[in-house]
């Protein structure tokens, strides 16, 4: 018998590694979006409409499928206070904001503090970096899970062109975004 198997193993070759297995979404659980697909749309009141000039944001509504655009790209990001690569990444959105702003390009922030004192420290980041987009409260992390699936890895950020397709997305990225975010932004506003 230990002969019969030793001569199955040989004749299999060595053991190949197909990867670690794929995570499924929970049932009812919508699955993490990536680049080429369409955007999950979504609504909410803006944190900060005197700053932002808005008060609420609706995704939709910016975007006009089979129509002319409202906006050439909307650049997503999830932001937490207990992120520091989130708040250094503040001054680039807020550059590619006012860089961009008159050629289409429309930044929301995406917060996803749950508890009060962290909402509070993310008022005051977004105060003391001068930040003039709209800011989303994601608590609930309704808009995360949409964007992310189940686990919200920060920093994450997403394009989405004028049609409502996803042209970038970045999921839990270690990249300074001052190096890649420019090009991509400028691609996605030509």
């Amino acid at each position: 018998m230990t002969i019969v198997f030793a001569a199955a193993f040989l004749l299999a070759g060595p053991p190949r590694f197909l990867g670690p297995p794929e995570k499924k979404p929970a049932d009812g659980e919508p699955p993490a979006v990536s680049t080429g697909a369409p955007a999950p749309l979504f609504s909410g009141p803006v944190q900060n409409p005197d700053a932002a000039g808005v008060q609420a944001v609706d995704l939709g509504a910016l975007l006009r499928p089979g129509g002319r655009p409202a906006t050439q790209a909307v650049l997503i990001s999830f932001f937490s206070s207990a992120c520091e690569a989130c708040i250094k990444e503040l001054s680039v959105l807020q550059n590619l904001s006012t860089a961009y702003g008159a050629r289409g390009l429309r930044v929301i922030l995406v917060a996803v503090d749950r508890d009060e004192p962290a909402q509070q420290r993310t008022a005051r980041l977004l105060r003391d970096s001068g930040v003039t987009f709209p800011v989303l409260d994601d608590r609930d992390r309704r808009i995360a899970h949409l964007y992310l699936g189940s686990t919200v890895r920060l920093p994450s950020l997403f394009i989405v062109d004028g049609e409502g397709k996803l042209v970038a997305a970045k999921k839990g990225y270690a990249d300074d975004p001052a190096t890649f975010l420019p090009a991509q932004v400028a691609a996605a506003v030509r």
